[in-house]
């Protein structure tokens, strides 16, 4: 495989869906049961989570590299690298992008699932050439077409072939959180804000 740097970026992401405007990261919100003097109370905060999440109170800005490669079988597509302190074990606290068996978007060691992200338009009414792939066609924004900045709104195609969605909505009165899965939920839009790119691979 052949890792192209021209192609590759730094960037955050952020949901353009109406009703669920909100960055993607690694937090949940949950509550805390614990006794007072004047009684039972229940507290709401927001904590690390080990799924791809959307909230409306992150508890960081999350970066994703975007690694675009040339495969063995000679397609291109990105593998999405982030960095978290949770993942401490790992080289730099790096890990990549997959999908799990149950549909959600979870960071996991290096792996052939780690192949195939692919980034769409959302509006597919002039959009530019599309690429069939069994079943469906993808309106891909070409790699040449990125630049620093906002782009968007686009789609996240994950390496199973389905559009990124938000699922299992949970409220705490105006706040809220949600699963990042591939299958299940209601497709996600994005507003995809490109910090850096041309970037050298993080782990080299």
């Amino acid at each position: 495989m052949a890792y192209i740097s021209e192609h590759s970026f730094i960037a955050t992401l952020k949901s353009a869906h109406p009703g669920y405007q909100a960055p993607l990261d690694f937090s949940r919100i949950a509550s805390r049961f614990f006794n007072t003097f004047s009684g039972p109370t229940t507290e709401y905060g927001t904590e690390e989570h080990k799924y791809l999440c959307l909230t409306n109170l992150p508890r960081q800005t999350q970066k994703f590299w975007f690694l675009y490669h040339q495969w063995e079988d000679g397609t291109t597509s990105y593998e999405i690298k982030v960095q978290h302190p949770m993942f401490h074990t790992s080289e730099r606290n790096f890990m990549s992008l997959i999908i799990s068996a149950h549909g959600y978007v979870v960071p996991y060691p290096y792996t052939t699932w780690a192949q195939g992200w692919r980034i769409t338009w959302d509006n597919q009414c002039g959009c530019p050439s599309a690429i069939q792939r069994p079943g469906k066609i993808l309106y891909e924004v070409e790699p040449q077409a990125l630049k620093t900045g906002e782009l968007g709104p686009i789609r996240l195609n994950s390496p199973e072939g389905n559009d990124v969605q938000v699922y299992g909505r949970t409220n705490y009165g105006d706040d809220w959180w949600a699963y990042i899965t591939d299958k299940g939920g209601i497709t996600l839009p994005l507003s995809l804000n490109i910090l850096e790119l041309g970037i050298k691979h993080p782990l080299e």
